[in-house]
């Protein structure tokens, strides 16, 4: 169908489709390509992971975001679409005609190949089938290398306005896998903060060398 390209942006889950190369003799299909909101990596799906869906006709012309609240949380219906993960609805933070932004539930079990499908106006997709894995850590970034992060006093981190030695760096990450004490699909997650039941560990790189924190 084509090639789509996407910027990322240093909000959690706000991923944008900049351009899509289409190949006129080629069968439509609408559902293109999925893949971690962080990293586009799109090997498997891990519970409660942010994903971005691309294609063409998936949605409404103009984006929309849903009204969420601590009650309500995340709908698993928007302005017409759905995306569903073995026919469980996914919550969803944005959706357009040619990207969606969902969640995938948490229900989903490691080693279980899921069909991922998007229905707008009763009227369903092609689906994308993947295998669930127990983490698939993706970062979101500035510019598709540099982590968005946030110095401990809340400004943007940069090589221009670097943190602090011994100071708190902010970095924004899905795909982490299951948290402890678990919650539901789409729920506002509120203090006190579950826990990662993988062990979390932070790389960086300083040249040729990895150092692991």
């Amino acid at each position: 169908v084509g090639t789509p390209s996407a910027a990322s942006s240093p909000t959690p889950g706000a991923l944008f489709l900049t351009s899509f190369s289409a190949d006129p003799s080629a069968q439509v299909v609408q559902l293109a390509c999925l893949g971690n909101a962080g990293s586009y990596d799109s090997t498997g799906i891990a519970a409660g992971e942010l994903i971005s869906l691309f294609g063409q006709g998936l949605g409404p012309a103009t984006g929309a975001q849903p009204q969420v609240n601590a009650q309500t949380g995340f709908p698993g219906q928007l302005n017409g679409v759905q995306v569903t993960f073995n026919g469980t609805p996914g919550p969803l933070l944005y959706v357009q005609d040619g990207q969606i932004n969902a969640i995938a539930p948490w229900s989903l079990q490691t080693g279980q190949t899921v069909d991922v499908c998007v229905l707008y106006n009763g009227a369903q997709t092609n689906c994308l089938a993947r295998t669930v894995v127990a983490a698939d850590p993706g970062v979101f970034t500035v510019d598709g290398t540099y982590a968005a992060a946030l110095n401990q006093d809340g400004s943007f981190n940069s090589a221009s306005n670097p943190a602090k030695v011994g100071s708190i760096v902010t970095v924004f990450a899905t795909g982490l896998g299951a948290i402890n004490p678990p919650t539901t699909n789409g729920a506002i997650v509120g203090f006190p903060l579950p826990v990662n039941v993988l062990s979390v560990t932070v790389f960086e790189y300083q040249s040729d060398f990895l150092i692991g924190q």
